[in-house]
């Protein structure tokens, strides 16, 4: 439990305020008895979800930060009868200090703020399958200034929050989520398994059939093959001797690659010939029409002429050189395929002698070719049951994790909803009265009392909701502003604070006036207050910044 707050910026009249010690169930922030304002109740609770690991009151809490300037606050909690001191700087709130008894940080102790929010969960019994800590009491902690004071959103830790974050929220905190969580394991699995063949096939990186018309198709086309296959195999010599598929299919692609090998031998002929023709046709030297180029033009530079035929011929002594090498690689290469050819012709040669002498060369490629058809249907087939397969897979892992998730949204559903029944009947004297209902979706849910939309019911029902919760879960504590209460009639107020006084776990309350509460009720609040604020220098910092100063 939380057990104590410090912060040397609390002040009172003047002096240091001192530290603000809580105890277990009820603990009241009272404000002044004329219902002040902007005295810093509100502000103590988003201390409060400070000290329990939000940042709400760095970042929301602006007017605090600008007229207070950085501070620290220090706090202890205590676990199984064992104090834990700690302090948190608003400057550097991504931390958490580890200290000793008075406060000192101790050297190398500073843990992250995910370390801190794992410490807390630990000890507070909330390390339950797929839940944080934050996730777990933020969205209880309603303060004004946060996003969780909507009467009828009352899973909402955030308004950017969707609706299945906030009922697997609440499925968590009921340790409800491990069999989901095993389900949509489950789930993600066959649909990876699914995406990845169903890619795979639209990009023809495995053969397959796009449709069932496709697939009755290839069935009769490879009944067909199959057929034909048996007739070609009668024909060989009456089935006295088996064809084999594998010499049959290298044949084929011998014949394929023997086809290749000569197209590029021609191309590399080809090649030759236009190397040929270009050596041929080189530059000659021009020396013998000098003289006839001078007759019709006496001023030509005959010398720059001559040096431009010199160049010419360098430029050709060059190509020649290239030429040779192309000619000598080519050749080489001509050389190669001949041998490849030569090879694979052999290799063909030896297959054909080893078939009996009616064994064709004819016959073997048809063979090979109905054969490599029959196969490629095959698989066409296979994969698209297999397609089939896993997309059946898929839709029953879906459905099978929807049907778990309803089934637990049930059981809270009901949970709660009676509870809150019973809580309501005591609140309000009489099960005559509507009580708040939950209806729970795996997408969304609704919330709201029947036939009641009045501002005090609905925030009366977001109180009975969080008092359910705390009484039917491992939520450790909630935070209650003062607004929640303005509307409630004041019959209810008493009641609900003496439900609150009843409880052993911790709740923090801020509340402005108890004037028209009941005097017993009244000594409750006294009994249970940690914090008095009022205006005149009682203020949680003590002073208001919403106050113009006298010049």
């Amino acid at each position: 439990m939380l057990k104590q707050i410090y912060c040397d910026k609390f002040q009172i009249n003047g002096k240091p305020r001192g530290p603000i010690n809580f105890k277990e169930g009820l603990n009241v922030v009272l404000g002044g008895e004329s219902g002040t304002n902007s005295i810093g109740k509100s502000t103590f609770l988003m201390i409060l979800d400070f000290v329990f690991g939000g940042k709400d009151y760095v970042k929301k809490d602006t007017d605090v930060q600008k007229n207070v300037g950085s501070h620290i606050i220090k706090f202890i909690f205590e676990f199984n009868n064992q104090e834990y001191y700690f302090s948190r700087s608003t400057k550097n709130f991504l931390s958490v200090n580890v200290c000793d008894e008075k406060f000192e940080p101790q050297k190398d102790k500073q843990m992250t703020l995910e370390e801190y929010l794992g410490f807390l969960a630990k000890n507070y019994g909330l390390n339950l399958p797929g839940l944080s800590f934050r996730n777990a009491v933020g969205r209880f902690i309603r303060v004004y200034n946060r996003q969780t004071i909507n009467e009828k959103r009352p899973l909402q830790n955030a308004t950017q929050e969707a609706g299945k974050q906030q009922v697997y929220g609440l499925l968590k905190l009921f340790n409800k989520y491990a069999s989901i969580e095993e389900r949509e394991i489950a789930a993600e699995k066959a649909e990876k398994a699914y995406s990845v063949f169903k890619n795979a096939s639209q990009y023809k990186y495995v053969p397959i059939v796009s449709s069932k018309k496709q697939y009755d198709k290839n069935v009769s086309e490879i009944a067909r093959l199959e057929e034909q296959l048996k007739e070609l195999e009668t024909k060989n010599n009456e089935g006295t001797l088996n064809i084999d598929d594998m010499q049959a299919s290298r044949l084929r692609d011998i014949m394929s690659n023997l086809s290749k090998l000569r197209e590029r031998r021609n191309l590399y002929l080809n090649r030759l010939s236009v190397i040929d023709d270009n050596e041929k046709s080189g530059p000659k030297k021009l020396e013998t029409n000098y003289k006839e180029l001078k007759k019709f033009f006496p001023d030509v530079d005959m010398e720059m002429i001559r040096k431009v035929d010199g160049f010419h011929q360098q430029i050709t002594n060059i190509l020649e050189n290239e030429f040779s090498e192309e000619k000598k690689s080519l050749n080489n290469k001509i050389k190669d395929i001949d041998y490849f050819i030569s090879s694979l012709n052999s290799e063909a040669q030896k297959i054909n002698n080893q078939q009996a002498p009616n064994i064709q060369t004819a016959l073997l490629n048809e063979y090979a070719d109905k054969m490599a058809k029959l196969n490629q249907l095959k698989n066409e087939n296979k994969n698209y049951n297999e397609k089939l397969r896993l997309n059946n897979d898929k839709q029953s892992q879906q459905n099978v994790l929807r049907s778990t998730v309803n089934t637990e949204l049930k059981e809270v559903e009901s949970s709660l909803n009676k509870k809150m029944a019973d809580l309501n009947t005591e609140i309000c004297g009489s099960n005559s009265f509507q009580p708040p209902h939950i209806e729970l979706g795996p997408k969304q849910y609704s919330y709201e009392t029947i036939n009641d939309q009045g501002t005090g019911t609905s925030y009366k029902g977001l109180i009975l909701f969080d008092q359910a919760c705390l009484e039917l879960t491992a939520l450790p504590f909630f935070i209650h502003d003062s607004l929640l209460f303005s509307n409630i009639e004041v019959n209810r107020k008493n009641k609900i604070i003496k439900m609150y006084s009843n409880e052993t776990k911790q709740i923090f309350i801020a509340i402005d006036t108890t004037d028209l509460l009941s005097p017993d009720v009244q000594h409750i609040i006294e009994e249970h207050s940690v914090l008095r604020l009022e205006r005149g220098g009682k203020e949680l910092f003590g002073r208001s910044w919403n106050e113009q100063r006298s010049s």
